[in-house]
């Protein structure tokens, strides 16, 4: 009778989410664990009612298509890590206004345009780690005024531009290291002013504008380290030096000189 009842539920699950995916549901119905079900087409996937966390991890998901998540609006984390994904295409995350945490590390996605994140208003985690990402269209971050945390490490970003992070005015952490970013914008920075870490290590910046950290009054921790930075600027001192709480500065392995432009 018990070895009945387990089948029957395991055949329930394997009909509820499609194609014979086999996905596993836990922790009462909250989480549907897709990882290494070989799915290609998230749209295949049925997922029961009261769903909040999704996990695609591991797959071959290479096109993430538009309104693809309709009949999941109460997904609030979604990871779609290790599946190189290469497109995504608006609005692809339309009914996700719950969405908490969005996870894309390691796909091959090579560019952000302005509308692939806009309907993610609740959004407070967003990982695009370890893509091939080498340009972000600006306002590309538009909407995401609740995002606290940002990480675009191990890309093949070579420049930020002034409106690159527009709309991130929550924004605490950001990581943009491990990338080849050579050149950053005045005021691309300017608008962030709740940011606490940044860190822009293992780079190719020679020098730092002026005035590109300005306004930073909450910033504890800037690592940039491993970069090929001749000297630091005013600002990176006051940073360092005019504040009541200790300032995290890691600048090993640049080729720092002793005269310090004002």
């Amino acid at each position: 009778m018990l070895n009945t009842f387990v089948l029957g539920l395991v055949i329930l699950i394997r009909c509820a989410t499609g194609k014979g995916s086999q996905c596993v549901e836990k922790y009462r119905g909250r989480v549907l664990d897709c990882t290494k079900k070989n799915i290609t087409d998230i749209k295949e996937i049925i997922a029961p009612q009261g769903i909040t966390d999704l996990l695609l991890d591991h797959n071959n998901v290479h096109i993430i298509q538009s309104n693809t998540f309709t009949s999941m609006c109460d997904v609030e984390i979604l990871s779609i890590n290790y599946n190189n994904v290469r497109r995504i295409q608006p609005p692809a995350f339309s009914c996700l206004g719950l969405l908490q945490e969005l996870n894309l590390e390691n796909n091959s996605i090579a560019r952000l345009n302005n509308s692939m994140f806009i309907e993610l208003t609740r959004l407070s985690f967003l990982s695009l780690s370890g893509n091939q990402i080498i340009s972000i269209q600006p306002y590309s971050f538009q909407g995401l005024q609740h995002l606290h945390t940002l990480t675009l490490e191990s890309n093949q970003l070579t420049s930020l531009g002034a409106k690159t992070f527009f709309g991130l005015q929550e924004l605490k952490f950001i990581d943009i290291s491990h990338n080849k970013i050579q050149e950053i914008d005045l005021l691309t920075f300017h608008h962030l002013t709740s940011l606490e870490e940044v860190r822009l290590y293992n780079n190719q910046l020679e020098v730092l504008a002026n005035g590109l950290l300005a306004g930073l009054s909450q910033i504890t921790l800037l690592h940039l380290h491993n970069n090929k930075l001749n000297y630091l600027t005013a600002d990176v001192l006051r940073l360092a030096t005019n504040r009541s709480s200790p300032l995290e500065l890691s600048l090993t392995g640049n080729p720092l000189q002793v005269s310090i432009p004002l």
